[in-house]
């Protein structure tokens, strides 16, 4: 079991620095994370199915997993200005 967590300051400069996935999985294992679970997942793996999302999806990647109750997941999506109108999952 993992030690338990304390307060973290944060700052503008560390929301900032938050510019590529490398970025984003540094930043929740600054936090206590364990992000050593990454990998690339497909849009099927997560039950996403909608032909109208699957075309805005550029990546997924799984950043962190906390013994399963919680992981979390980077989109990437193809644009901004395309926002699919369905929930992604």
């Amino acid at each position: 079991m993992r030690e338990a967590l304390h307060d973290i300051e944060l700052g503008y400069a560390d929301i900032q620095a938050l510019s590529d996935a490398d970025a984003v999985a540094a930043f929740f294992e600054r936090l206590g994370y364990n992000t050593s679970v990454r990998r690339i997942q497909t849009p099927a793996n997560l039950g996403i199915t909608a032909d109208s999302t699957l075309r805005s999806i550029k990546k997924i990647e799984l950043l962190a997993d906390q013994e399963g109750l919680l992981q979390i997941y980077l989109f990437e999506l193809l644009s901004l200005l395309k926002i699919p109108s369905e929930p992604l999952i």
